[in-house]
C-alpha cells in the first residue's frame, strides 16, 4: 500500500513550491513463529563457555529484531531452591539476529557460558519478541511450568542407568 501526502497552498496562502511525500507500507497479517530449535525440549549438553542455541524463526514479511531469550540457570536463578524454573526466575538475555531480516526464515543465535554449572544442573529458556508490526512471537515457549522452549541438563547424553535396587515389584 502506498500513501501520498501532498500540500498545496490555497487562496490567501503563501505561494511556494508544492510539497509531496510518499511512503509505501507493507501489511503484515501474520505473527512471527518459532519453527525449530537445535536441541530437544529436554536434553543434555556438555558444559561449555560458548554453549550455542540456534532458533529458527519464520515471518513472511520481515523477521523480528526485538527478540530476547528468557533464561533460567539452576545454579544462579533458582530462588526457591526447588530445582525447577518458576515464571519469575527467568532473566532476559540478548540474542544474535539473523544477517537478513528481510528473509522469510532466519536463525537467531543465543550463546552463553554454562561452565560454572556442575554436572546435573539444568538450564531452561524460552524466546519472546515482536516484529515491526507489533505482532508477538509465537511458539517460543513461556515461563509457565513445563512450557519452556528448551531445557538441558549439564552432562553427557546417554542411556538411562537403573541400579539393581532402583526399582521394586508390587504384588508379584
Amino acid at each position: 500500500t502506498t500513501w501520498i501526502v501532498q500540500v498545496t497552498p490555497l487562496d490567501g496562502g503563501q505561494k511556494g513550491l508544492n510539497w509531496s511525500v510518499n511512503r509505501t507500507f507493507q501489511p503484515d497479517p501474520t505473527n512471527p513463529e518459532v519453527l525449530s530449535v537445535n536441541m530437544e525440549k529436554y536434553d543434555h549438553r556438555i558444559s561449555s563457555q560458548t554453549q550455542t542455541i540456534e532458533v529458527e524463526v519464520l515471518d513472511y514479511v520481515k523477521l523480528p529484531s526485538d527478540v530476547q531469550m528468557m533464561v533460567w540457570r539452576e545454579w544462579a536463578d533458582d530462588v526457591d531452591f526447588n530445582g525447577w524454573p518458576s515464571e519469575d526466575e527467568y532473566n532476559p538475555v540478548s540474542v544474535y539476529l539473523p544477517s537478513d531480516l528481510d528473509a522469510s526464515i532466519g536463525t537467531y543465535t543465543f550463546v552463553m557460558d554454562d561452565s560454572i554449572g556442575i554436572q546435573g544442573e539444568k538450564v531452561a529458556g524460552y524466546m519472546v519478541g515482536t516484529d515491526d508490526s507489533g505482532r508477538e512471537l509465537r511458539m517460543g515457549g513461556s515461563g509457565a511450568d513445563g512450557e519452556h522452549l528448551f531445557m538441558y541438563q549439564i552432562g553427557p547424553d546417554g542411556a538411562p542407568i537403573t541400579l539393581p535396587d532402583g526399582f521394586q515389584w508390587t504384588e508379584g
